[in-house]
């Protein structure tokens, strides 16, 4: 609220588009940050949770198969006895 009165004596009437501009950037810069407040819902520009945990479920396996021929001391059959 201070914005305007504070550039008034200064640079005139120039003031008007100066604190126009200052007020969309802030604006702009609010509605940015409440868009990405809460990044794990179900909005379409949330992070997609779901998919990287079948991602992941997918791939374990693999990797563990690529672990165990790369380090056989480490295979599951000799870990037991």
């Amino acid at each position: 609220m201070n914005l305007p009165f504070g550039y008034s004596f200064t640079p005139g009437y120039y003031v008007i588009p100066v604190v126009a501009f200052i007020f969309y950037v802030l604006t702009s810069l609010e509605l940015i940050a409440e868009d990405i407040e809460y990044p794990f819902g179900n909005d379409d520009n949330d992070v997609p949770t779901c998919k990287i945990a079948l991602l992941y479920t997918s791939m374990l396996p693999n990797l563990f198969d690529f672990f165990t021929l790369t380090h056989s001391s480490f295979h599951p059959k000799t870990l037991r006895s």
